[in-house]
């Protein structure tokens, strides 16, 4: 009796197991065009706002930047190396923390680093928050809470700020954020349901 008790719970245990098998080889397998996309994107906005922001801590922003995709990517090789240096569960943690991380470096800068005086800067700015959760769909998308620790940190101050500046054209456009990260939410879910589907054919 114990034995049949038992062997459900066991079942479960070896299938997270091996759905967590799953999702840690796709998101490793994505990260390196991750990494390479955020490394252009922060060092083309963080060249570009230099021009408005010369005395400010942007640089200690970009700096912040390159450390954590510089790790992420040598994650990307130690994983590739040596994928049974640390269990299934501790990789896809490890992940998560770390895009949880760019999200949030992200969110700082649509927070901080937003021009209300510049419209072509907070274009740019903009652009590089709303263009990079929209890509994220394609690397992260496999595991949808992956997905959203990298979403809500980068796009939820972005549509924060915006929606400061208080008048009507931005009140429209935060709006337009928040529809965005709702999409893209969803996007998220229904990738991973059929990433699930596919991988249990």
């Amino acid at each position: 009796m114990e034995n049949k008790a038992t062997a459900p719970e066991h079942f479960d245990k070896l299938r997270l197991r091996w759905e967590q098998d799953q999702i840690t080889s796709v998101l490793y397998g994505n990260s390196l065009g991750a990494v390479v996309g955020n490394l252009a994107n922060i060092s083309l906005v963080g060249y570009l706002l230099l021009k408005i922001y010369p005395d400010s801590w942007l640089p200690v922003w970009f700096a912040i930047g390159i450390a954590i995709n510089c790790f992420r990517f040598a994650l990307y090789v130690l994983r590739k190396r040596t994928p049974s240096a640390l269990s299934s569960y501790h990789w896809l943690l490890i992940y998560r923390v770390t895009t949880f991380a760019s999200g949030l470096h992200f969110g700082v800068l649509a927070f901080f680093f937003f021009s209300s005086d510049v419209a072509v800067y907070q274009t740019l700015v903009a652009c590089f928050i709303c263009g990079s959760v929209a890509a994220a769909v394609a690397t992260h998308g496999v595991d949808a809470l992956t997905y959203r620790l990298f979403l809500f940190p980068a796009a939820t101050p972005l549509f924060a700020r915006v929606a400061m500046e208080g008048t009507e054209k931005y009140t429209a456009l935060a709006f337009m954020i928040f529809f965005l990260m709702v999409v893209l939410n969803r996007c998220a879910n229904q990738a991973q349901k059929k990433q699930g589907s596919r991988t249990y054919k």
